[in-house]
């Protein structure tokens, strides 16, 4: 009988363990998946900007200041990466094809901080060593420590033949 009573006690311990777990489980996704939803746009952008598509100069700027504040959002982690590069680099790019100097440097400016914090969460990523470079060569030209830049880019992703087209 006393086996039997220990086992009872364990089930009813399970369970009880079990309740509040689930409802953590329940109350965190139901804080962070609204979080998530709302950043889909900017990674689905982000890949299309990435495959070459065009998107209008509002739209973009719609989506740099929704990647603002997902920067300073506490859950600013739901964004891979290398999002908020790839539209940043574009957002600077546009702005060098405009020729207005005071945009250009903003929009670098921009890129860099980007680039220095996704480096700093992923610092594997081909891509965005490949954009430091970019970023670096169009401010300074080729130096030795741009081409570093360069040389990380295909030491990670030797095979990443989509960074090489870029």
């Amino acid at each position: 009988m006393a086996a039997f009573s220990s086992g009872l006690l364990g089930d009813i311990l399970a369970r009880l363990l079990i309740v509040p777990l689930g409802a953590i489980a329940v109350a965190w996704s139901v804080g962070v998946f609204p979080t998530f939803w709302s950043q889909m746009p900017i990674i689905e952008v982000g890949a299309h900007v990435l495959a070459g598509e065009s998107y209008k100069l509002e739209i973009l700027d719609t989506l740099e200041r929704r990647l603002d504040q997902a920067q300073t959002s506490i859950i600013s982690s739901a964004l891979p990466t290398n999002v908020a590069a790839i539209i940043r680099q574009r957002r600077a790019e546009d702005a060098i094809a405009s020729g207005n100097q005071q945009l250009i440097d903003v929009k670098l400016d921009a890129l860099r901080a980007t680039i220095g914090d996704a480096l700093s969460y992923a610092p594997e990523d081909p891509y965005l060593w490949f954009v430091l470079f970019w970023l670096d060569s169009t401010r300074n030209g080729l130096t030795r420590e741009n081409l570093g830049y360069l040389r990380m880019s295909y030491e990670l992703g030797p095979y990443e033949a989509w960074i090489a087209l870029k």
